[in-house]
């Protein structure tokens, strides 16, 4: 799990209801994918994400994307600087690091209710 899906689990008094969880098929690939995406329009990057150093967009996510990068204090406007080992300097916006995650919430409500009403 996380690599290339997630779950949604319900839980009630402290207990988790297995039964009534539902995994959907957006995980962390998706995210770094986006990510790719994102920055190979916005820098005309010609690699694709198959061949974009992963290893880069690993590194990415870790110092900017989720909790972690929240810790980086820099506001919404301020664009990110990160250098790639050929020298060369991207500068990302902040709409570029959190729109990569919009993935994830696409059809969260209506998961997160299928599975609230199982527990009926």
């Amino acid at each position: 799990f996380a690599y290339d899906c997630s779950r949604i689990v319900p839980i009630y008094e402290g207990y988790v209801l297995q039964f009534n969880s539902k995994t959907i098929k957006i995980g962390g690939q998706h995210i770094s994918s986006n990510l790719a995406q994102n920055l190979e329009k916005i820098h005309k990057i010609s690699q694709k994400y198959s061949k974009f150093n992963i290893t880069n967009l690993e590194d990415i996510k870790r110092k900017y994307v989720g909790v972690e990068g929240m810790k980086v204090g820099k506001s919404s406007d301020e664009n990110i600087e990160y250098k790639l080992p050929d020298g060369q300097i991207l500068e990302i916006s902040n709409e570029c690091i959190t729109g990569c995650c919009d993935i994830l919430f696409d059809g969260l409500i209506k998961n997160v209710n299928e599975c609230i009403l199982k527990c009926d």
